[in-house]
């Protein structure tokens, strides 16, 4: 049990290692490389351990995403300060990126052979 544990510890760590290289790093060319290094099946194991990683931080970010609408949602109530372009710059680069996790959440699906969510 212990053994397993470690060896769950340590292939935990490895995928978010290579989640946040991916995220860091995430060209398309480059994606496309590691797709086709790992074409092979992965062991089980393995399958559950990344997908029970991938609940835990889309929940943390479900989290984390409802807290900041909130919190935005709220303040649009009162009158904004101005603030810089740079500002705006970042709220759609955010919107750019969130669309693009929605899009490699929606093909993750598909390649676990599960049906989309009719609620988005």
């Amino acid at each position: 049990m212990v053994n397993n544990q470690a060896e769950r510890q340590d292939r935990t760590q490895e995928l978010e290692s290579s989640a946040l290289r991916f995220l860091y790093d995430g060209s398309t060319r480059k994606r496309v490389a590691l797709e086709e290094a790992d074409m092979d099946p992965a062991p089980s194991e393995t399958v559950h351990v990344a997908i029970d990683d991938l609940l835990v931080v889309v929940a943390k970010a479900a989290d984390d995403l409802r807290m900041f609408h909130d919190t935005v949602a709220r303040a649009r109530i009162e009158p904004l300060p101005p603030f810089p372009r740079a500002t705006v710059s970042l709220a759609l680069s955010v919107v750019e990126r969130l669309g693009k996790v929605e899009l490699d959440l929606r093909e993750l699906l598909t390649a676990l052979g599960l049906p989309e969510s009719s609620s988005g």
